[in-house]
């Protein structure tokens, strides 16, 4: 049994932690190195359990919503 399927949101059962794999597919897809990178970073809030890291979902989400979010043109100068 994984870590991340005993570790639940009990609104929403869904996992509070998460694998690197889970993660990058959260992310359309990105690449467990890039994952990881963000791990390592601090931009996605993780941790490591043994030699895996496991992040946590709404790390991912509030990423996700960061990336997305467009910087009004008059910052953007």
């Amino acid at each position: 049994m994984r870590y991340s399927e005993v570790a639940r949101d009990s609104e929403s059962a869904q996992p509070l932690l998460i694998s690197v794999e889970e993660a990058g597919q959260m992310l359309g897809g990105l690449r467990p190195w890039t994952i990881r990178a963000l791990c390592v970073s601090g931009e996605l809030k993780a941790g490591k359990v043994g030699n895996l890291w496991r992040i946590r979902r709404t790390s991912v989400l509030e990423y996700a919503e960061r990336i997305t979010t467009k910087v009004p043109a008059a910052e953007a100068s």
